[in-house]
């Protein structure tokens, strides 16, 4: 087992809510109204009566094709402000927000100039600005032993890290690999003593909490995806078998559909952002191709990659959008580039690859616009960076690779995709970069974890 990852999870934007003037609260909310990036105006709407609340809950960026406006109507929060009764919400998303762009906020400045203006409620004043923690979650492997799981919380401002209440939280034996659900309520370890730990993560502290019947019985697992919606996890064994476990409203694991076989030297299965396919990343056997059930979580296997001469399949990952796979070949140091094709997720090479690597490629990652991807190079200690081409080409961005520790093997991007975290398991630490706009990282510094980080996520 070579690659580590991973985990991509994004939402995010600003929920603001509007006290406006009326007789009465409406007794449950209507359904929401979706606006085109370009209405976002129409949010301060003389129809609704605006009035003098604010409430403003700072959330994280989502990608381009995501952005979205909603207004709806419900009491959210209690209205302290008397004159003004009738609430009305509103979420507003960006996929550019802090470091990377002012936009959002010089909506919400254009939000509040009509507000003071409005002379619907006496006064004006901002009730509440709360912020929606990011956090990043690192597998400790301790040299096989009793393992542990560091969390921490990410400053949106510039990357850093601060250390959760109660980290490091207790895993299993030797811990290779976690994954979260895509909304990051949901964290579950791979431990190669035989068990997945399943966590629930408190959405306000981080705090991890081991769920109903967790830790759950496998067979020397060596990788773990979760579904993005939450459904099912897929745990790749040793011996090359994926197996599909059903996610109950607990967090519980059951035994769920029938799984399948992927080679006799796996590294890291992945699901694809439908949830509509599994890869895995299978060695010297290549890369495996499967189409899900999606009612029990099943497999059914459509295609191997076989690997170029001497060739060793260490890692893949789709970007966001689906449309493009990259397949790492640690052997040869190169990443090769796929088109995926709808609906059975097949595999076809596009003109160019593959794309030089620096030495070792072990992982993988997408950032959330679906404009670049990052692999690390286990034996050069660096970072590779790309641009995606629109027809999924890849060109190196400027300057890199770039620097990392001692012996890296795993990375996440955070949800806002401002920042890169590279775990790195030969100095116990995680080095921090910033993603500029071009791409290109700025190193940060560092982040102790604890002993051997192997596996690394990031969620909302």
């Amino acid at each position: 087992m070579l690659a580590r990852r991973h985990g991509l999870h994004t939402r995010g934007g600003f929920f603001v809510t509007f006290a406006a003037a009326a007789p009465s609260c409406p007794a449950t909310a209507a359904t929401p109204t979706t606006m085109t990036s370009d209405k976002i105006p129409s949010l301060i709407d003389p129809d609704l009566n605006i009035g003098s609340s604010l409430n403003v809950q700072r959330q994280n960026p989502k990608p381009e094709s995501d952005r979205q406006h909603q207004v709806h109507c419900g009491a959210r929060r209690e209205v302290v402000n008397p004159p003004c009764c009738r609430v009305e919400s509103g979420f507003v998303d960006h996929p550019q927000i802090g470091m990377k762009t002012q936009r959002p906020l010089l909506l919400l400045a254009f939000a509040i100039a009509v507000l003071l203006a409005h002379p619907a409620c006496n006064g004006f004043f901002v009730d509440d600005v709360t912020d929606e923690g990011q956090f990043v979650f690192v597998a400790n492997n301790n040299g096989g032993t009793p393992g542990s799981v560091s969390g921490f919380l990410i400053d949106e401002f510039n990357g850093s890290l601060s250390q959760l209440t109660g980290s490091p939280f207790a895993a299993g034996t030797g811990p290779v690999d976690l994954d979260a659900d895509a909304d990051g309520t949901l964290l579950y370890v791979a431990n190669q003593g035989g068990t997945i730990s399943g966590f629930a993560i408190d959405a306000n502290t981080g705090a991890l909490t081991q769920v109903t019947g967790s830790p759950f019985s496998v067979t020397a697992p060596v990788s773990i995806a979760v579904d993005p919606a939450g459904r099912f996890v897929y745990i790749l064994g040793a011996a090359g078998d994926v197996s599909p476990r059903r996610i109950n409203s607990a967090g519980t694991l059951e035994i769920a559909g029938t799984g399948s076989q992927a080679g006799s030297s796996p590294q890291e299965v992945r699901v694809a952002p439908s949830g509509a396919l599994v890869y895995v990343a299978g060695g010297d056997t290549g890369t495996f191709v499967f189409t899900v059930n999606s009612t029990d979580g099943s497999l059914t296997h459509t295609q191997t990659v076989i690997p170029a001469t001497s060739g060793f399949h260490s890692d893949v990952v789709m970007e966001p959008q689906g449309e493009f796979a990259y397949v790492l070949d640690f052997a040869n140091d190169r990443v090769h580039a796929y088109t995926v094709d709808s609906p059975n997720g097949q595999l076809a090479e596009i003109t160019g690859s593959p794309f030089e690597t620096g030495d070792g490629p072990v992982a993988v990652a997408a950032d959330p616009t679906g404009q670049f991807i990052y692999v690390v190079n286990r034996t050069s200690g660096d970072v590779s960076a790309y641009s995606i081409g629109n027809d999924g080409a890849l060109t190196a961005i400027a300057n890199s690779p770039f620097d990392a520790g001692t012996s890296p093997s795993s990375l996440a991007v955070d949800p806002s995709g401002s920042f890169l975290y590279v775990g790195n398991d030969g100095s116990n630490n995680l080095s921090i970069f910033q993603i500029g706009s071009s791409g290109a990282l700025s190193s940060l510094g560092t982040r102790s974890t604890g002993t051997d980080p192997v596996a690394v996520v990031a969620v909302p």
